[in-house]
């Protein structure tokens, strides 16, 4: 058995839900749904998630929508709860807009939990913080009333 497979059982066990987030680092569908399946596929696991980051990683919004996808047809297959991770660190000045459009598109995909790493977008933290931390938490927090 698995690390992650070994650790969601004990914490099962416990009473405990287990959420994994998973890195993707595949671009391509099959790739991602691929990966998201193998999680899924975990008896023990209620909540899979991932976070494509897309302005880390350089990518166009609109590729949040792949992620979406893979994730939520593996976690509809295996009976699993989908959340998506938006990116509240090291935003540039001027892109904070674009969090509440990939907030969106992830709304619109069927994506009803969505979080942001991390707190405040990262405003205590010198090392990862936003170029304007309290501007990315204003538009992640108001998206999210929006979304209700």
């Amino acid at each position: 058995m698995t690390l992650i497979g070994d650790v969601t059982t004990m914490a099962a066990g416990y009473g405990l839900q287990n959420i994994v987030c998973i890195l993707p680092d595949h671009e391509d569908l099959e790739g991602l749904q691929s990966k998201c399946q193998l999680f899924a596929s975990n008896p023990h696991l209620d909540i899979l998630a991932t976070d494509p980051y897309p302005l880390w990683y350089r990518r166009d919004i609109a590729t949040t929508g792949v992620f979406c996808e893979a994730l939520l047809h593996a976690c509809q297959r295996y009976h699993k709860a989908a959340q998506m991770w938006i990116q509240g660190f090291g935003v540039v000045a001027g892109q904070e807009w674009q969090l509440g459009e990939e907030m969106r598109l992830m709304a619109r995909c069927g994506i009803d939990d969505i979080a942001i790493w991390s707190y405040l977008a990262t405003g205590y933290m010198s090392s990862h913080t936003c170029a304007d931390a309290p501007r990315v938490w204003e538009v992640f927090t108001h998206t999210m009333r929006e979304l209700g």
